[in-house]
């Protein structure tokens, strides 16, 4: 069974507890509908970029490949910076992990496609 850490974010100081709760329960759904197992789930509270520091996590034990997926409800909870959001993906894929949206799955596809892309072109 392949194995999946969860990420939320929430923002601003109301109602933290709540958003957390409902991401994590729909990434949880989301995990259990695809078979993955949840290793963990990391959580952040703070404005994109920010000292992200459950993110980071994510980036650093990334390296070790104990887990294949990182289960994210949309994509601004990682990052509005686009810029930042390409540099982390590709490093995520590099130590094959891939990144699965639930609000949408195709943007996976979409990250994978741009992660082999990018070892053909070497950027």
């Amino acid at each position: 069974m392949k194995k999946a850490v969860i990420y939320t974010r929430v923002s601003g100081n109301v109602e933290v507890e709540k958003k957390h709760a409902e991401q994590s329960k729909a990434c949880m759904e989301f995990a259990e509908s695809k078979g993955l197992s949840v290793e963990h789930v990391y959580f952040d509270c703070t404005s994109t970029g920010k000292n992200q520091r459950a993110w980071n996590q994510i980036m650093e034990r990334s390296k070790e490949r104990t887990f294949q997926n990182v289960i994210v409800q949309s994509i601004d909870r990682i990052s509005r910076n686009k810029k930042q959001f390409a540099i982390d993906s590709m490093r995520l894929a590099d130590n094959g992990v891939k990144i699965l949206w639930i609000n949408d799955p195709s943007l996976s596809d979409m990250i994978e496609m741009l992660a082999a892309l990018q070892k053909v072109v070497k950027w």
